[in-house]
């Protein structure tokens, strides 16, 4: 069984679609839309991406129409989806670094949503338009990585207390890895 997350067509409202989605629909049941259209650039095509990871991907748009570039992006997500994260989803339960955000009208304040189980945690993390370091709380009890996208610009310094994603640009998008301390 699967419960569509939304129709929304504006693929930078969707983190906090995700982040309401999550605390009421399982993770593998939770069909989220990855939609990048033609125009969009690497940057865009991996938020969408980044929109669909920790839920049950949807993928839609303009693939065939997409710049190299954006079809990289699609391509990579899907296949760390694939290898990496869906194994891990009907485990998981979801948890806020930054607690819910405050509304989808809110465009400044950044959003990050994980899942955990034993193994392993994940955690999607959204600049919007607001300031280039997201700061999370370092309460994942592991080995922290930046996951996808690698190859943006996005920078991970972890140290015992904070996990801080700068990010490049505005309307960026990441998932982290956090291998667990007793599965290293």
């Amino acid at each position: 069984q699967l419960q569509s997350s939304s129709d929304q067509p504006n693929y930078r409202k969707y983190p906090s679609i995700v982040a309401g989605g999550l605390a009421a629909v399982l993770p593998e049941q939770f069909a989220v839309w990855s939609y990048p259209k033609a125009e969009d650039d690497a940057d865009a095509a991996s938020f969408n991406m980044v929109n669909a990871m920790l839920g049950r991907i949807h993928q839609s748009g303009a693939i065939a129409s997409l710049k190299e570039e954006s079809r990289k992006q699609v391509h990579t997500g899907l296949r760390i989806y694939k290898e990496r994260i869906r194994r891990h989803l009907p485990q998981m339960t979801p948890f806020y670094p930054l607690g819910l955000p405050p509304s989808m009208a809110d465009t400044m304040s950044p959003v990050a949503v994980g899942l955990r189980d034993t193994e392993k945690v994940f955690v999607a993390v959204w600049r919007l338009s607001g300031a280039a370091k997201v700061s999370l709380p370092n309460t994942f009890g592991g080995k922290v990585s930046l996951l996808y996208p690698a190859d943006l610009g996005i920078k991970l310094k972890c140290s015992s207390r904070t996990v801080e994603i700068k990010f490049p640009r505005p309307y960026m998008a990441a998932i982290l890895e956090v291998t667990r301390k007793n599965n290293e």
